[in-house]
């Protein structure tokens, strides 16, 4: 539609700051790390350094170790938590039968 509008005759003429790619299947890694490949080897080597190519998946991982930590830390949090309303409840319990 750009190409259409800016009235050039291919996408080829267009220079983009930002082109995002939407794949079929995102989760597929091996097609992924070969279309990047063929990417990168079709850029030309003077281009090559002004050009940054970025996967989502790869931020992505580092999303779900931060997220596994966070849980860890809270299920902690939440046992000892658990654990210390038991020891209150039983020394409440305690206290009030020997009353």
């Amino acid at each position: 539609m750009f190409g259409k509008y800016a009235l050039f005759d291919s996408t080829k003429e267009a220079i983009f700051e930002r082109l995002m790619i939407q794949m079929k299947d995102p989760t597929d890694a091996k097609g992924v790390k070969e279309f990047l490949k063929t990417l990168r080897q079709s850029i030309s080597s003077d281009r090559d350094s002004n050009i940054s190519i970025y996967n989502y998946l790869d931020s992505q991982e580092t999303l779900n170790k931060i997220n596994l930590i966070l849980n860890i830390i809270f299920n902690v949090i939440i046992a000892i938590t658990m654990f210390l309303c038991f020891f209150s409840l039983s020394s409440s319990m305690s206290a009030n039968l020997y009353e």
